[in-house]
């Protein structure tokens, strides 16, 4: 598909987003979406997405999980923002 859009392709695995260190996922994150950016037209795919996108008021969820999905929803809106 991103062939024939003649955008860039980015195949992203969540496991090399999510780091150990504390604020560190989040800044991989808006690295990822600085090079969508940077290279658009772009297409991403971040694989198992929906692992982590449950709801952010789910009980077991994890406060660094929460903070990654806070971090690639305003990340996504920012980037919608900007194409509209």
């Amino acid at each position: 598909m991103a062939t024939e859009c003649r955008s860039t392709f980015f195949n992203i695995s969540l496991a090399t987003i999510v780091n150990k260190w504390l604020g560190e996922s989040e800044k991989m994150m808006r690295v990822l979406f600085d090079l969508v950016k940077h290279y658009s037209p772009s297409t991403k795919v971040l694989d198992e997405i929906v692992s982590i996108m449950s709801s952010r008021e789910s009980a077991d969820s994890h406060e660094a999980m929460r903070r990654l999905k806070t971090e690639l929803l305003i990340q996504h809106d920012e980037l919608v923002k900007n194409y509209e």
